[in-house]
């Protein structure tokens, strides 16, 4: 019995000898080999926030149209007899583009001049009547007063003035029917002059001249085809790319303020291709439209450019800035610089000794590769804008090349087997590089982050 007791006694102080081995191997293994490692520097970049004037602008995608597409189609049939334009050329208003065979017009107008002189010559023979008639008129009234006044003296007897007064009143009547036969040719000879006109514009016809500057489409007939004013298909499409508008739609969050900037003047709108971003365009806004697209919550607006340069086109997709007015004395910092986590946007300060402070912030908008910084920040304060994921609040850090550092195989930071944040690593739950080129993960020797 002694001898099982012993037996009892020695294994305990085995196990607890193993388990102090082990509790003091794992102590060992957690701390640091070195206090360089907790005071280890982390390089960083960093930039300077600034007050200045920043544009308030509003971007948007938009499609370029032609300001005006015109479709030329015959006015009269015939035969075309030249095409004066390639496909695809510039043309100006009044150049020539087609002709069609003129001598069904040109007959047409000899027969409507040969109509109207001779209206005009019976208007004139009408006239003449007028003429002659107005004299016997005038010789048979002075007749009748003469008469008048010898039948008051007994010199004629009644029946012979009589005679006179009728003959007089004749001649009256007559003037006044070639009055009217005067007024009726002369009608007839108006229907006739337009005539001549109408017959001469159908004549005009023949000549197709461009309504309007702009790019010819494609020949919709060649030279020889037989066209009539009733046909479907043009004979060519005109697209007007000077002046040229772009298309596009804001939400109705944006309209708000676009709204409040009308008043102020034209609104100024640049617009880039996409494949070309640095090659702008300066117009102004042109056309908003009368209601908002309840099933998008955006509404159309409209800018028209002169574009003497075309470089829009039709049918393009382009990047459209709306500049609104200019917000002054604004906080910026770039735009790399503003991280968002849990809690909502955040940057790195460092601080005056170097050490990095984590800092919320509103951010109340993008412009370019600056953000608008509306609370958080002063001027002057210095911010982290590449490094972040090795920084911890209250880290070390320093001005250096941030891209090389904690690269796999060099020195960096680790994290626990929860990702939670280790001496000298991310913020809990980042990322974080480590001796191995490894992320946060389980723990390791001299606290070094192994790769999964």
């Amino acid at each position: 019995m002694p001898s099982k007791a012993k037996v009892v006694i020695i294994a305990s102080v085995a196990i607890a000898t193993a388990i102090g081995y082990w509790a003091w191997s794992r102590a060992g293994a957690s701390e640091p080999k070195g206090d360089g490692k907790r005071a280890q520097v982390v390089p960083v970049k960093t930039a300077t926030v600034d007050v200045r004037s920043i544009p308030i602008q509003i971007r948007a995608i938009g499609q370029v149209e032609a300001s005006s597409t015109v479709n030329v189609n015959p006015q009269v049939g015939g035969q075309i007899t030249r095409i004066d334009f390639q496909e695809g050329d510039v043309v100006r208003k009044g150049q020539v583009l087609f002709n069609i065979d003129p001598r069904v017009s040109q007959t047409d107008v000899a027969q409507a001049d040969a109509n109207y002189q001779r209206a005009l010559a019976t208007a004139s023979q009408a006239q003449a009547n007028l003429a002659k008639d107005q004299a016997t008129a005038r010789n048979a009234a002075a007749e009748e007063r003469r008469y008048a006044q010898l039948v008051d003296s007994g010199v004629v007897s009644r029946s012979q003035y009589d005679t006179v007064k009728t003959t007089s009143e004749t001649a009256a009547a007559t003037v006044k029917a070639d009055q009217d036969a005067v007024n009726s040719e002369r009608k007839a000879a108006a229907a006739q002059k337009a005539a001549l006109d109408a017959a001469k514009v159908q004549l005009g016809f023949t000549t197709v001249t461009a309504p309007v500057d702009g790019k010819t489409g494609a020949l919709g007939v060649h030279q020889g085809d037989v066209v009539n004013e009733s046909g479907q298909t043009p004979l060519v499409v005109i697209a007007q790319v000077s002046p040229i508008n772009v298309t596009f739609s804001v939400p109705e969050s944006d309209f708000v303020r676009l709204k409040g900037a009308m008043p102020n003047g034209s609104i100024p709108v640049q617009a880039a291709p996409a494949a070309d971003p640095n090659s702008l365009s300066e117009g102004t806004l042109s056309f908003v439209d009368y209601t908002v697209d309840t099933t998008t919550g955006t509404i159309r607006l409209k800018a028209s450019f002169p574009n003497n340069d075309q470089r829009l086109w039709p049918g393009q997709f382009v990047n459209v800035t709306v500049t609104l007015g200019t917000q002054n004395d604004a906080v910026v910092v770039p735009k790399v610089a503003v991280q968002t986590g849990q809690q909502g946007t955040f940057v790195f300060v460092v601080k005056d000794d170097s050490t990095a402070e984590m800092r919320p912030v509103e951010v109340e908008r993008t412009a370019d590769d600056v953000s608008v910084i509306s609370s958080g920040l002063q001027k002057g304060e210095r911010i982290v804008t590449d490094g972040q994921l090795r920084v911890a609040p209250g880290a070390k850090v320093s001005e250096g090349d941030a891209s090389a550092a904690g690269g796999p195989g060099g020195p960096g930071s680790g994290g626990d087997a929860s990702g939670q944040q280790t001496p000298g690593g991310a913020p809990p739950g980042a990322a974080s590089s480590g001796a191995n080129g490894g992320q946060g993960g389980a723990a390791t020797p001299a606290g070094r982050g192994a790769n999964p």
